[in-house]
C-alpha cells in the first residue's frame, strides 16, 4: 500500500462522522429535526480546525435553523440536493 493510499483511508476515517450525519439527516422526518442534525455537523466540521471564527460562525447559523426563513433554507438546500447527485 503506498503512503498516498494510506493517507487516502486517514481522511476517510476522520471524515467518517459525516456520513453519520448524512444518514441522520436523510433519516429526518420533520424540518426540526434536520435542522438539529445541520447544526450538529456545521458545529462538528467547526471543532476540526483551531480557529474561532468558524465556530462563532456556526453558532450564528445554528440560530438562524431555528428560524421559519432557516427551515426554508434547510428544505431548499435538500430539495437541492438530488441534482448535485446526476451527472451532467
Amino acid at each position: 500500500m503506498t503512503l498516498a493510499a494510506v493517507d487516502d483511508i486517514r481522511t476517510l476515517i476522520r471524515l467518517a462522522p459525516l456520513l453519520g450525519f448524512a444518514r441522520r439527516l436523510s433519516a429526518a422526518t420533520d424540518t426540526k429535526q434536520r435542522n438539529a442534525v445541520v447544526g450538529e455537523a456545521m458545529k462538528w466540521l467547526a471543532a476540526q480546525s483551531k480557529s474561532k471564527l468558524d465556530d462563532e460562525f456556526v453558532g450564528h447559523v445554528s440560530a438562524i435553523l431555528n428560524t421559519a426563513e432557516g427551515a426554508a433554507l434547510v428544505r431548499w438546500c435538500i430539495s437541492r440536493a438530488a441534482e448535485l447527485e446526476t451527472p451532467r
